[in-house]
């Protein structure tokens, strides 16, 4: 799945004094998702910025004569090659918030604006935040 070990970043973060872990999961796998956050939760305690930006990128074609077979050429696009896309692209993107934003919640979390959990629930989720302090981000 991944293209190289988090294992150097990991080595890195730890001999600055951070606490970091890695686990390669596969986001196609909507029983993932909840998996990712247990394993967040048991290893650094609840997230509390969610970062989305993972993806699934295969170089597809509906022209046969770009097709290559060199490691990462194109190839013809398939139901499955779709399929695969937005299981990941889309699906992991909307469920990972579901889940991210129903653990927040429940935790009664409330925002540095002041906003309550009956008011977060009507808030949409910021396209970009800025990350301050000791927050536990979970990088997709």
């Amino acid at each position: 799945m991944q293209q190289q070990s988090a294992d150097l970043l990991i080595e890195n973060i730890r001999s600055h004094g951070g606490v970091a872990v890695a686990e390669e999961m596969d986001l196609a796998d909507f029983n993932n998702i909840p998996r990712v956050f247990d394993l967040c939760e048991t290893d650094l305690g609840g997230v509390d910025v969610l970062i989305n930006n993972h993806t699934l990128c295969v170089l597809e074609t509906f022209d046969p004569s770009l097709i290559t077979n060199e490691s990462g050429g194109a190839r013809l696009v398939t139901a499955a090659g779709i399929d695969a896309h937005f299981a990941v692209n889309a699906r992991a993107y909307a469920l990972l918030m579901a889940e991210y934003l129903q653990r927040y919640l429940n935790r009664g979390a409330v925002s540095q604006d002041g906003f309550h959990r009956s008011q977060l629930r009507r808030l949409h989720l910021p396209r970009h935040l800025d990350v301050l302090g000791n927050l536990k981000i979970l990088r997709m």
